[in-house]
């Protein structure tokens, strides 16, 4: 057992009101596991892009990008994105896990969150705040703020997937052509 622990809390609160640091810990070269205990029952959301419900159940998240064709439930998208917003008592705070690599989040029953990556550094930001606007603000101010996007990604887009072939999308476009209505792109996936 690692003497390594932590406790994060809020000014005023008790000992380990928001996590409390699982002393087990693993720091090997191509494995990174560390634990917390989110006390109190707090609702979880986050943990990059995926289908399902917005809050998070328990259960393993897994972050790794990849086109899941036919949307499967609870399984990850486009997007990692390994930030933990905890929401009780009308008040939020979030663990960001700063790691590019393939990881898991483990949520159990008990409010214990494994993470565990294939590699990197652990890099963890606390983040606490009153509410998930102002947790959000301030994991902004850590990754920096989107940039606009081009114009032409804000207009009309037709996508589906499950395209075959190019004259399936001639022909939708044929048909935007036809009816009228404004396209500015056709997504193909």
């Amino acid at each position: 057992s690692s003497p390594f622990s932590f406790s994060v809390e809020r000014m005023g609160g008790t000992s380990g009101d928001i996590w409390n640091g699982v002393p087990d810990m693993s720091f090997e070269d191509q494995y990174l596991e560390i634990g917390q205990n989110a006390t109190g029952n707090p609702t979880f959301y986050g943990l990059g892009e995926r289908v399902g419900d917005l809050a998070l159940g328990t259960g393993k998240f897994t972050m790794w990008n990849e086109d899941q064709g036919g949307a499967i439930v609870a399984s990850n998208l486009y997007g990692t994105h390994p930030l933990l917003l905890q929401h009780k008592n009308d008040k939020s705070s979030a663990v960001f896990f700063l790691n590019s690599n393939a990881m898991e989040v483990d949520i159990s029953d008990d409010g214990e969150v494994v993470w565990k990556s294939i590699g990197g550094i652990i890099d963890v930001f606390f983040i606490v705040c009153d509410s998930p606007d102002e947790v959000v603000q301030a994991y902004m101010d850590i990754v920096g703020k989107p940039h606009l996007p081009p114009y032409w990604s804000l207009g009309f887009h037709q996508t589906r997937w499950g395209y075959h072939t190019i004259q399936e999308l001639n022909t939708v476009l044929q048909q935007y052509e036809f009816h009228g209505i404004p396209l500015d792109a056709l997504w193909s996936d």
